[in-house]
């Protein structure tokens, strides 16, 4: 074993830093870091090391011996070896592969971080004997951003990088029509829905349109718009399309939520028509969500919840949006409130599988994959029904003759994101 090969990856996130080590034909796990990003990008590059020095250093490896470090990143790397790091709070964009050979040598690569996720994913599924000989893998990542790497079928892996290293960037594509601003800087990129921050910030956006909407008063309350959603949903409709031209916020997303089929309730729609009863049944459904558990978050005034604090004055537009940015909830909170039944939570997974299956249609016309594999930490979500989503999500809108793929989900505890970046490292050491 000490004349083995050594190759050493790590997978660099936001959050944590973790490496691997493969000697001969023996991979092991190093212990995670936190990556102190925020204190900028050599504390960064600083863990990085000590991580990699610590699984040495357990493992009783001279870093003399490896033959090459792999260190993958959230966010694109250009060819010149400079980062773009838009989900790494205080690192931005630098020279990585200057600052990192300072500290390995010239025996260290990098890799974007879902690249890497593909090619760990794609050896991981060889594992399993699933070949893949003539599509190749598309490999999501859903974590705190959303990446995407594609594996080229054939014997030897290789990624599709593309001209400047961004191939498969999933998560930029623009794909909702939203107002939420992406770290890239741009607005309707697929993570500022789909990913783990996306989906808390949806979840608080719906919140504010539910607590500062005036759709309810119009009919004396919450269990009167609740009733003339069912038996007058023309008078709900043309409220909904009153308050939507003054601006109000709930009632201008569920014109367009009812206006764009994907995402509703297939039984909902009829030949995609703009209906009285989608948009009654869409408004009550709306207001009523954010009432229970997430009132009770947000704290009372004077004894009343924030909701009816506002409605008589007590608290400002500014004041309970205020109140809302400040809860302190994860997308494992929002999935943990969806599985037991709050509807707010179960609308905001249902929006954001519905938009991901969608965006892996369209690449999927595009790159016609074999497997796509889905990485990541959302992949620990308990609520059923999101994957289940965006399958048929995919389905619905895939090019038909492109429909028939392999879906697998690769969990986090698998660390398909160190693996790859390991055999990433043996492959550019292979081309040397």
């Amino acid at each position: 074993m000490a004349d083995a090969a050594v190759f050493v990856g790590v997978d660099a996130g936001a959050t944590f830093i973790r490496p691997g080590l493969l000697r001969g034909g023996s991979f092991v796990l190093g212990e995670p870091v936190d990556s102190k990003a925020a204190l900028g990008a050599n504390a960064y590059v600083h863990q990085i090391k000590a991580a990699v020095d610590g699984l040495l250093a357990r493992e009783g490896v001279d870093d003399s011996v490896v033959s090459g470090f792999c260190v993958a990143v959230p966010g694109p790397v250009s060819f010149d070896g400079r980062v773009s790091l838009p989900n790494v709070v205080g690192v931005g964009d630098f020279d990585m592969r200057h600052v990192l050979r300072a500290a390995f040598g010239s025996r260290v690569f990098l890799i974007n971080d879902a690249d890497a996720s593909a090619l760990g994913a794609a050896e991981h599924i060889n594992v399993r004997r699933l070949r893949v000989n003539h599509g190749g893998v598309l490999t999501v990542t859903l974590g705190t951003g959303v990446g995407g790497g594609f594996v080229l079928p054939g014997k030897e892996l290789a990624l599709l990088s593309g001209y400047e290293g961004v191939a498969c960037e999933l998560g930029h594509m623009k794909v909702v029509d939203e107002p939420f601003k992406c770290g890239c800087g741009a607005t309707g990129c697929l993570e500022t829905v789909a990913s783990g921050n996306g989906i808390v910030r949806v979840a608080k956006a719906r919140l504010k349109e539910a607590l500062l909407s005036t759709l309810p008063e119009a009919f004396g309350g919450l269990s009167g718009l609740a009733a003339a959603s069912r038996t007058s949903p023309h008078k709900v409709a043309e409220a909904v399309f009153s308050a939507a031209s003054g601006g109000d916020p709930l009632a201008t997303r569920v014109l367009r939520s009812a206006s764009f089929g994907g995402f509703l309730p297939r039984e909902k729609l009829r030949d995609g028509a703009l209906r009285d009863d989608v948009i009654s049944y869409e408004a009550a459904k709306a207001a009523f969500h954010g009432r229970r558990c997430w009132l009770l978050a947000l704290g009372q005034v004077d004894g009343e919840d924030v909701s009816a604090a506002y409605r008589r004055g007590r608290l400002s537009a500014s004041d309970v949006r205020g109140r809302v940015d400040g809860i302190g909830f994860t997308s494992f909170d929002v999935d943990r409130l969806a599985v037991d039944g709050d509807g707010l939570c179960q609308d905001v997974l249902f929006f954001a599988a519905s938009v991901l299956g969608g965006a892996l249609a369209d690449v999927a016309g595009v790159l016609n994959p074999e497997v796509i594999a889905v990485t990541g930490g959302l992949t620990d979500l308990r609520y059923r029904e999101f994957f289940r989503t965006v399958e048929e999500s995919f389905q619905r809108r895939v090019f038909s003759p492109a429909a028939r793929v392999h879906w697998v989900k690769l969990r986090p505890h698998e660390h398909v994101g160190v693996s790859g970046a390991v055999r990433y490292a043996q492959l550019k050491v292979a081309k040397k």
